[in-house]
């Protein structure tokens, strides 16, 4: 059973058959979460402006639906999954492609050198559990991909991409290393099992090392301490609701909400902005003292 020529209708049933055929049953400790709409698969495969000659990394393939649209228009695409049943429901969906590697290995482990990654894109639905240890990851890899579009919790995206104002600690911490933009949102409904909340697509572009060079000089001429890149800090147990944004805030300190200061009806807008703007320095000056404490 190929799946294609499909539409939002009659892919969930497919999706079912396509279970009980292969005897799977989604695990939602691994994030396995189905998307069905050809629509939303297409417009992420178009926010990542595939070309001929790139490479493509895709994370938790799942059933290779968006594998083949990914491999449709590019040179490679080395799909990395850790579950075992997928391995050979890949190899069965997925036969008629020349230009796809299925690799099984945990996506944390997996390093794109040794792979042959160079210049690359990574376009994924990515399992929500692993959000946060997977942009630590791949925000301060050595052969960071050059493009990201992925597919989170909306909430989570929304916080990856507040501006100034609503900024906390994870969007700080993301935009410091590269700038993100929400493509658009994605109801709960769209997938197989559906999930609790709505998600959303969000682009991602690393900054080059001599980008956050210079952000990082800038930041020593404006503060009396030594600004490194912040270190993105996760959680030894990765929550899997929209929590999970919250393992890139664990610093020594205590953790004040960047936005504390909004909505006391005490204060006129005027005060509003200065505490804002003193919290978002704090913000700042506490990560770049962490980065210290993990490089001494």
């Amino acid at each position: 059973m190929k799946l294609t020529n499909y539409n939002i209708q009659n892919e969930k049933k497919a999706i079912v058959a396509l279970c009980k055929m292969y005897g799977i049953y989604p695990e939602r400790g691994r994030g396995q979460n189905f998307l069905c709409s050809k629509e939303i698969l297409q417009k992420i495969v178009d926010s990542a402006q595939i070309q001929a000659g790139d490479s493509v990394l895709e994370v938790g393939p799942g059933f290779g639906t968006l594998t083949s649209l990914l491999a449709d228009r590019a040179k490679h695409v080395t799909a990395v999954e850790i579950d075992e049943k997928f391995i050979s429901i890949l190899n069965d969906q997925l036969s008629g492609y020349k230009n796809i590697s299925i690799v099984r290995q945990d996506i944390l482990r997996f390093d794109p050198s040794e792979n042959f990654l160079r210049n690359y894109k990574i376009v994924s639905n990515l399992p929500y559990n692993i959000t946060s240890h997977f942009l630590r990851k791949f925000l301060t890899e050595k052969n960071k991909p050059k493009t990201m579009v992925l597919l989170l919790q909306k909430e989570v995206v929304e916080r990856i991409c507040a501006g100034p104002g609503t900024m906390s600690l994870l969007s700080f911490s993301v935009q410091f290393f590269a700038e993100a933009k929400i493509i658009g949102p994605v109801a709960k409904e769209n997938f197989l099992p559906q999930p609790k909340v709505d998600s959303a697509i969000v682009k991602i572009i690393p900054y080059s090392q001599e980008a956050i060079e210079e952000k990082r000089q800038h930041q020593d001429s404006q503060e009396d301490v030594v600004a490194r890149p912040p270190v993105l800090h996760y959680s030894q147990s990765e929550p899997t609701s929209y929590d999970s944004s919250l393992a890139f805030r664990k610093v020594s300190q205590p953790q004040e909400q960047v936005v504390e200061h909004q909505g006391k009806g005490e204060r006129d807008d005027t005060q509003k902005d200065c505490a804002q703007s003193t919290a978002n320095r704090d913000v700042a000056k506490r990560c770049a003292q962490s980065a210290g404490e993990q490089d001494a």
